[in-house]
């Protein structure tokens, strides 16, 4: 009798590259996601336009954002921009380390080529209790 043809061993990923997590402007951050508080000074010194970050929000949950502009010197600030709307926030650079968190080494981000990634059919974005001030 012949034997059946063998089917291919299946190779799985590496746990790190399966579950890398991936952004969208205005997402809800998980604090997995963000720089701990030694790496995130040192980052926040090297942000420039079009990078990546989280930003503390009004309610008080970190959201994905991109730096659209920044300025040095003695009124130093960053310009971020919250969503796919065009809305922003400016932060004077003093304030940053208590509002903005970078991105830890694991984190991609999307931008989409024009309007928001979701379309209105998707569900909300989640309200994770992940990225609320005062979780550890």
């Amino acid at each position: 009798m012949a034997e059946p043809p063998r089917q291919p061993k299946k190779v799985k990923d590496p746990p790190e590259q399966r579950r890398i997590p991936c952004y969208a402007l205005g997402d809800v951050g998980k604090l997995k996601d963000m720089a701990d508080a030694d790496n995130n000074l040192s980052a926040l010194s090297r942000l420039k336009p079009m990078d990546p970050c989280f930003v503390r929000r009004s309610g008080g949950r970190f959201t994905f954002a991109k730096v659209i502009s920044r300025q040095d010197g003695p009124e130093a600030q960053i310009e971020l921009q919250v969503d796919y709307d065009g809305s922003t926030k400016t932060l004077p650079m003093i304030q940053c380390a208590k509002y903005v968190r970078t991105l830890n080494s694991m984190v991609r981000w999307k931008l989409p080529s024009a309007g928001p990634s979701r379309r209105s059919s998707d569900p909300p974005r989640s309200e994770s209790s992940d990225a609320k001030v005062g979780r550890p």
